[in-house]
């Protein structure tokens, strides 16, 4: 069936390839097995201690400047001379919201709502006195028949 040169290119590759991989079994069987050292534990470098509780208070020298977390500026809406002050009212106090911290004299106050006042009754009597007239040029207006209008008619 096949010819000797066929069978011999054919069985070839195989033959070299089994003879390679019995050549590596032996090299690999032939060395001695690597040896093994014994692992050694080294001692720790550090100190063991047992942990216990205690207060400790630390005192440190520093100097600079500290500013304020929050800032802010009062205006005041009334005018007048300042009577008392609160204690926290310096500079870093802490404040709470709604605390007085300052107490200004209520006099001035009190007459600027007085002069006020009058200002607002002079007004409506003003008001009240316009109206009058307003009603008596009215009048005049409907009795006057001529073509020439009255001083108050023109209001």
């Amino acid at each position: 069936m096949f010819s000797r040169p066929t069978l011999i290119k054919a069985a070839l590759p195989i033959v070299i390839l089994v003879t390679v991989i019995l050549l590596a079994m032996a090299i690999a069987n032939s060395k001695p097995p690597p040896e093994q050292e014994p692992k050694i534990r080294k001692p720790m470098l550090v100190d063991v201690m047992e942990v216990k509780f205690e207060n400790v208070h630390y005192r440190i020298q520093s100097q600079g400047s500290v500013e304020p977390k929050h800032q802010g500026a009062m205006v005041s809406e009334v005018s007048g001379r300042i009577v008392a002050l609160a204690d926290a009212f310096v500079a870093g106090g802490m404040v709470r919201q709604g605390q007085v911290l300052v107490e200004i004299e209520d006099l001035d106050y009190l007459t600027e709502v007085k002069s006020a006042e009058a200002l607002v009754y002079g007004a409506k009597v003003a008001l009240e006195e316009e109206k009058a007239r307003a009603r008596v040029a009215e009048e005049d207006w409907r009795q006057f028949n001529s073509e020439q209008i009255p001083e108050l008619g023109l209001r």
